[in-house]
């Protein structure tokens, strides 16, 4: 199943930071997707970042993708992600993406992380969708509702 639908801001729509607004509907998504013999889902955690001494910043966002059975397969890219409240979507590219290998269980691994997104308070619910592509296949797998976190 391809996917190449695309949110945006409506002409007039406040946009600060870039990339968040008031927009309709996220693309539509799906909670795993097959790629090859492999099931991949996504495990999100977003948080708010109220350390002293530090900015009081918007909203970080850290999404796993896994398999349940396995390592996720070689060649998976992720281009973008987007946290949903309610009618309030952050939508942008990952600031980083990590592959990285577990050295007990071998499993491969890939983490997205957003930064500098909306000011949402802790214990706020929100959806989170990432776009992966595999093999000329794009899909975008969401979880939640997770709640916004408070880091302290």
């Amino acid at each position: 199943m391809s996917s190449k639908a695309e949110t945006a801001t409506p002409a007039g729509a406040e946009t600060t930071p870039a990339g968040f607004g008031r927009v309709g509907v996220p693309p539509a998504t799906q909670r795993s997707a097959m790629l090859g013999d492999q099931s991949v889902v996504l495990l999100p955690y977003v948080w708010r970042d109220f350390q002293p001494g530090g900015p009081t910043r918007g909203a970080y966002f850290s999404g796993t993708i896994r398999s349940p059975d396995g390592s996720v397969p070689a060649g998976l890219t992720v281009s973008r992600f987007w946290l949903v409240m309610d009618t309030e979507v952050w939508t942008a590219s990952p600031a980083e993406v990590r592959k990285w290998t577990s050295p007990q269980t071998g499993v491969v691994t890939f983490e997205v992380v957003g930064s500098d997104g909306p000011s949402w308070q802790p214990e706020t619910l929100v959806r989170a969708i990432v776009r992966i592509s595999y093999l000329g296949d794009t899909f975008d797998i969401e979880a939640g509702p997770v709640e916004v976190q408070r880091v302290t």
